[in-house]
């Protein structure tokens, strides 16, 4: 049964959310085990959000972040900026979806050197939660649901994110 149909169906709980093509892989970013509640996102509409009514409550959750479309020196700055704000440093985990076409483009009229793992190595270095990049959460063809206020179980070595609830009131 597909994750979107037990999100919505089931009374039991979601499980682990898979890979839905087995050419990908999970990126490690920083080691360790979470347990929290979801709460989830596009990176530009978190960043866009700080400071109003509707900003992001990160503190002892799980952050599943995603993105599509834009350059990793872009990215790079609405981490940052989580990041400045401490939105970042408060979660137990974060989980970076497949950032679908997140590419350097040449035409930027500057060397673009680092790519998006860099970014995020060098960002979850500095937080220091468990974190991983890759799962097919977001803008990608085959997007696993994942229900928000849900608890779930980040483990960043063997690259699993669980839903460890129902995403549906039983």
């Amino acid at each position: 049964m597909t994750t979107r149909k037990k999100a919505f169906t089931c009374t039991e709980p979601v499980g682990e959310i898979e890979l839905a093509d087995e050419r990908r892989w999970i990126q490690p970013l920083f080691p360790g085990e979470a347990r929290g509640e979801i709460v989830s996102g596009n990176l530009t509409l978190i960043c866009a959000s700080l400071g109003t009514s509707y900003e992001i409550e990160t503190k002892g959750k799980i952050l599943l972040i995603e993105e599509w479309n834009i350059e990793p020196w872009e990215i790079d700055h609405l981490i940052n900026h989580l990041y400045n704000a401490g939105k970042l440093q408060e979660t137990r985990g974060i989980v970076f979806g497949e950032c679908v076409n997140c590419l350097p483009d040449s035409k930027t009229g500057f060397e673009n050197s680092l790519t998006l793992t860099d970014i995020l190595e060098h960002f979850m270095n500095l937080v220091k939660v468990p974190a991983i990049y890759g799962l097919p959460l977001g803008h990608t063809r085959d997007m696993a649901t994942t229900p928000l206020g849900c608890q779930a179980y980040l483990n960043e070595t063997t690259g699993k994110l669980f839903i460890e609830e129902s995403g549906t009131i039983g």
